[in-house]
């Protein structure tokens, strides 16, 4: 199989069928595709599915009409099933979520991981392939992570929420996201309700064709134009103020933070601003010690100067079909700020000048 950011297959191992989570991490932690495996690809999502569906019911509306006009049986698209498929849009970028948010806790704050999180990594055969794909714990951990349900989908933000000491409670950000009313059998229903009723519309029609699927017309339980649009905007809204509160209460250096509109921001500005940070910190040390100073300043506008270099280089990467050029970016900065980290760490050993 291609390789996204891993390794290539080594003999010993080629035989091998590569794990499902770690051809997960391949493709969204690793490799081209790393850019989408966040917060702001689930919002993202959920934002085009809400306009297909106006886009779609204003065609429909215009079908109806003219069946109508024409004697047509312009009733039966008030049975259209399509709408109810997107209830599984709705609980993939719900899932997409938790999972992307689950592996940013891992990765940012690998004390979170708790013993019953790595039963899963106990197989040899998978210990190395984590090896051979370069791939973290934390990466196959998030992406291996099952989200049927409404209740896993809350106890994951939750997690998310008291590691990073969020004083706001997850269910009630959900529940107070339920002003608009529903329809079909939704009135009245409270954020967590409707959740838990997304989620099992959504399991129901993936894995089961019951009564309410091809029964008679009045026992159906199919999704209207208006009701798919008011459950993605639903969702969107619970996404949005989740992470308003990671945005507001997160260490700084938190991944994937979305700003105050809802979008991603900018990962690349904010490693520089780190790697000035650290530079500026590194001077400060080296003049403490009073040693290296001299070959330090002599590196440090060569080292700007390579990656201001690097940089329009990575501007040749883009293409119409993938961004390649962030990875590749945050690459070199995350390869800058780890080697500060080891001259500040080394600097620590040493003595201050007397």
């Amino acid at each position: 199989m291609p390789s996204f950011g891993g390794g290539s297959q080594t003999p010993a191992m080629a035989n091998d069928e590569v794990h499902h989570g770690i051809e997960f991490a391949n493709r969204y932690s690793l490799g081209i595709a790393q850019g989408n495996f966040n917060a702001a690809t689930a919002l993202n999502r959920l934002r085009g599915l809400a306009n297909d569906i106006e886009h779609v019911d204003a065609a429909i509306e215009i079908a109806k009409k003219y069946e109508e006009e024409n004697d047509g049986d312009w009733h039966l698209f008030r049975e259209i099933e399509a709408f109810s498929f997107y209830a599984v849009g709705v609980v993939t970028c719900l899932e997409w979520h938790a999972r992307s948010r689950l592996t940013d806790l891992f990765s940012f704050m690998p004390s979170a991981i708790g013993q019953d999180d790595l039963k899963p990594l106990a197989n040899a055969r998978l210990m190395a392939q984590m090896v051979e794909h370069n791939v973290s714990a934390a990466q196959l951990l998030g992406g291996m992570t099952n989200v049927a349900s409404a209740d896993r989908y809350l106890s994951i933000m939750k997690r998310v929420f008291e590691s990073l000491s969020i004083p706001k409670k997850v269910h009630d950000l959900v529940n107070q996201n339920s002003e608009a009313p529903g329809l079909f059998g939704d009135e009245g229903r409270g954020g967590i309700e409707r959740l838990q009723r997304i989620f099992e519309f959504r399991n129901a029609l993936v894995h089961e064709i019951g009564i309410e699927i091809r029964g008679p017309y009045v026992m159906r339980n199919t999704l209207g134009p208006n009701q798919a649009l008011e459950w993605c905007r639903f969702a969107i809204g619970c996404i949005e103020e989740i992470e308003a509160q990671i945005t507001a209460h997160a260490p700084t250096h938190f991944p994937n933070c979305l700003d105050k509109w809802g979008y991603a921001k900018n990962e690349v500005e904010a490693l520089d601003t780190v790697i000035t940070v650290l530079e500026k910190e590194i001077s400060v040390m080296f003049e403490k010690k009073n040693r290296g100073m001299k070959h330090w300043l002599k590196a440090l506008p060569i080292s700007r100067t390579a990656i201001e270099a690097e940089n329009e280089m990575c501007g040749e990467l883009y293409t119409r079909f993938f961004e390649n050029a962030t990875p590749v970016r945050m690459s070199l900065r995350r390869a800058r700020l780890a080697y500060l980290n080891s001259v500040k760490d080394a600097l620590d050993l040493l003595p201050d000048k007397g």
